[in-house]
């Protein structure tokens, strides 16, 4: 499993593939069952090419995840639409050196779901679902950010709840 990882968080790499959780990470079997299907993988489109004259290097770059919370919306981390930053070149405006805006780069990119491995270590059939627009981007300077799904996976995959206000 750590050989298709990309990037680990923190210093020390206790991923495990989520079928295969073993309940030592903190929270149980069954908690993790009920949640694991509206997460989604974000990735970079495979086609910048035949758009963009400087496509950079992202083109089918698997970028990072996030949870559905709602029939159409997704909650991510808004630095994954930032345009610039951990050494990957972004694609610029054609005739430009500007780098695309955040809600184009959203665009370039969709959501795959079952891209966990089965429980025998197997990696699974994608299903993806396009990016449709970057709702809210950074608000209040939190990195975060809400992006619209086309397809409504949320109806097929699920969603989590969230609250509408502070936590007490």
């Amino acid at each position: 499993y750590g050989m298709i990882l990309e990037t680990i968080c923190g210093a020390a790499d206790d991923s495990q593939a989520v079928e295969q959780y073993d309940v030592t990470l903190g929270v149980t079997r069954a908690f993790v069952d009920a949640h694991q299907s509206a997460v989604a993988q974000v990735q970079w489109n495979t086609n910048l090419a035949s758009i963009y004259t400087s496509p950079g290097d992202v083109n089918g770059a698997r970028w990072g995840s996030g949870t559905m919370i709602g029939p159409d919306l997704f909650l991510t981390c808004g630095h994954l639409f930032d345009q610039t930053g951990n050494g990957w070149t972004r694609p610029k405006v054609n005739g430009s050196t500007a780098t695309i805006s955040p809600q184009e780069i959203a665009t370039n990119m969709h959501l795959n779901f079952n891209y966990q491995v089965d429980s025998t270590g197997t990696l699974r059939t994608e299903v993806s679902f396009p990016i449709t627009a970057l709702i809210e981007f950074r608000l209040g300077g939190i990195d975060m950010a809400v992006c619209r799904i086309g397809g409504r996976p949320g109806d097929t995959y699920g969603w989590t709840e969230v609250a509408t206000s502070d936590v007490a």
